[in-house]
């Protein structure tokens, strides 16, 4: 729907600021580790990047076959076989294949592949990558997005069904078991530093630490003098996998490696790079990132002249798990913030709203550091996971002053905490007051300094003796301002909501059931943004429930749901080693998924996506029926 503005954009813009999209735009298309190289001051940039066998030239010029045929030149003359051009400049397909056929001077020499205008619009105009291509163009994308109730239901599958966050766990799982695989007797940081590089995600590393914690539990990998390595059951299992898969290929390996003259290992290059895209679902002489990996395979064993013919039998071949489940697996780490919007009311305006509960311990974390408390921990999560896909976070107004009357009550204890005996204070770090319960792990950890003080910790959030609330009121929201976290004002409440969670808490003094109501009132009635409201509180989240565009639950179940999804900042083609990690995973739990995807596939009433959407969705919330949220301990640290 950007397409047609976006497509001017570009077009019209200075030399300079277009090298900044065509970065954007490579990075879209899976292209590592770029920069660009000073040109010889000729309209053109080179570009480098991870792949060293090719050529990557910008520009704007308008005599695009001359500029191309001058970068040919210079490419062959470089020794390479493969020559990227990106233009911000329309060229029309019939220009094209006539400049191919009869003026191109390194044909069959060279290998080109050109992105014009139309191409560059086209890739940028995808979700995953819009919102920055306008904000490098110097716009903002602000308010409702597109999405079909298809797209949405999906949506909501990918980021709340437990089916879907039973399969990523398992490929990270299956990525650990196969890093172990071919490198036995690692240490935990490079484990983690092995399947983070390989998986794409805002929080990859902690969902590794835990999936080796998982494989170690389940004795699937043994840990000897620091060092991890698989279990002889787990490694026999991985062997199997690739006996399987072998002997799957075996007859096209032999094939392709006999008709085209290739060795055993070249063959079976080939075969992995087709299957990679296939699982994708994508067409073999195309141009993404696993595409072009191919053409510079093709060109680089002289095969251009027979590449149709290759391309033939290479989409003949036939592993099972790929052609069934490809799509399926590659729907997991393809999800990214615009699944968020879609799931959240179709805006882009999303807010992470905080009750004071969740602001305290994060407000503390920010200023001196997070601690090993549940709370501490699944606050500097979600600021973690907000930062990633570029969510506000806010607090109510209204929860500031319970965030000051909680720290009254810490001044009030401070004098007799000073004469605690040591044992007593340790205790404390399990207090129900966040104050005193953060200063006592900070303590407990020597990150304050021996004569810092409880007094001290709190003055630092204006808490001393005789200062007026108000005054502490407004130190604590300049504070909160500092790290970007913006305060709002709820406004007055609804009777019935008010009554609705006044009978749910009988126990609670009238002035939190206010707070409570006004913070409710105030995200029923918004109808312009999506929120995310953190609260361990089970009552309000079932005052909220069944708003599409809100999703209110604890922290540790929110830090769920953000972790299922990638930043927004590219959407690229080289997610993963998708082959590999289907090899590896559990063909239920790819099984259990992808057939949920076909129920919303196969649907065609709006009614069944609605409903599809709605049963995902309602996995999510705290299956609590006692209310005791903040005993959920699903995202540990």
């Amino acid at each position: 729907m950007y397409f047609s503005g976006l497509r001017r954009a570009i077009q019209d813009v200075e030399e300079k600021m277009f090298y900044d999209i065509a970065l954007l735009f490579l990075q879209s298309e899976g292209y590592k580790e770029l920069s660009i190289i000073d040109g010889a001051g000729d309209g053109g940039r080179d570009v480098l990047c991870s792949r060293t066998d090719l050529r990557i030239q910008l520009s704007v010029r308008k005599d695009w076959a001359i500029k191309i045929n001058d970068e040919a030149d210079a490419t062959r003359a470089a020794g390479k076989r493969h020559l990227i051009y990106i233009t911000n400049r329309p060229i029309r397909d019939v220009d094209l294949a006539l400049f191919r056929n009869d003026k191109y001077r390194q044909k069959g020499e060279v290998d080109l592949t050109v992105f014009d205008l139309n191409r560059v619009s086209t890739s940028l105009s995808a979700p995953g990558v819009i919102k920055a291509a306008y904000e490098r163009l110097g716009y903002l994308v602000q308010g409702r997005i597109a999405a079909s109730p298809k797209e949405i239901a999906l949506s909501n599958l990918l980021l709340f069904s437990s089916e879907a966050k039973d399969l990523r766990q398992d490929v990270i799982e299956s990525n650990v078991r196969a890093f172990l695989y071919k490198n036995p007797s690692s240490k935990s940081g490079d484990i983690l530093a092995g399947v983070v590089k390989s998986l794409p995600g805002v929080d990859i590393e902690h969902d590794s630490k835990n999936a080796l914690e998982r494989l170690a539990g389940k004795g699937d990998v043994v840990v000897d003098a620091g060092c991890y390595k698989l279990s002889d059951s787990a490694r026999k299992l991985i062997e199997v996998a690739e006996e399987d898969y072998l002997q799957s290929t075996s007859h096209d390996l032999v094939s392709i490696a006999e008709k085209y003259r290739l060795s055993s290992e070249d063959a079976r290059r080939v075969i992995e790079m087709a299957l990679e895209i296939s699982a994708r679902e994508g067409a073999l002489n195309g141009d993404g990132i696993q595409e072009e990996a191919l053409a510079d395979f093709i060109s680089n064993h002289n095969l251009v002249r027979r590449k149709n013919e290759l391309y033939e039998d290479l989409s003949r071949l036939s592993v099972a798990r790929v052609s069934q489940y490809g799509k399926t697996l590659d729907h997991i780490f393809s999800t990214n913030t615009f699944d968020i919007y879609r799931a959240l009311g179709r805006t882009t305006d999303v807010k992470m709203l905080l009750d004071s509960s969740v602001a305290m311990p994060l407000l503390f974390g920010l200023c001196f550091g997070s601690v090993r408390s549940r709370y501490s921990i699944a606050a500097a999560a979600l600021q973690q996971l907000c930062a990633s896909h570029k969510i506000s976070m806010a607090v109510p107004r209204c929860y500031v002053n319970e965030i000051v009357f909680h720290g009254k009550e810490a001044l009030e204890y401070a004098q007799t905490y000073s004469a605690l005996n040591e044992i007593n204070k340790e205790i404390l770090k399990s207090s129900n007051n966040s104050y005193i319960s953060h200063y006592s792990h900070l303590r407990d950890k020597k990150e304050l300094a021996d004569d810092y003080a409880l007094k001290d910790f709190l003055s630092h959030f204006g808490l001393v003796g005789g200062a007026p609330p108000r005054k502490v009121e407004n130190k604590i929201e300049s504070i909160l301002e500092e790290f970007g976290i913006e305060i709002i004002s709820a406004g007055r409440w609804d009777a019935d909501i008010r009554q609705e969670i006044a009978d749910g808490k009988p126990a609670s003094p009238s002035i939190l059931i206010d707070h409570d109501a006004s913070v409710c009132t105030f995200l029923k009635n918004s109808v312009d943004e999506g929120f995310i409201f953190a609260t361990w509180d089970r009552v309000m989240v079932g005052v909220v429930e069944g708003k599409s565009r809100i999703f209110a639950s604890s922290p540790s179940k929110i830090a769920d749901f953000l972790s299922m999804a990638s930043a927004s900042d590219i959407e690229s083609n080289q997610s993963f080693n998708l082959l590999g990690s289907l090899l590896y995973c559990d063909e239920r739990k790819v099984s259990a998924l992808a057939a949920r995807v076909e129920k919303i596939e196969s649907a065609e009433k709006a009614y069944e996506f609605q409903s599809l959407a709605a049963s995902a969705r309602g996995e999510a919330v705290d299956d609590d029926p006692q209310g005791n949220a903040a005993n959920d301990d699903s995202y540990k640290g």
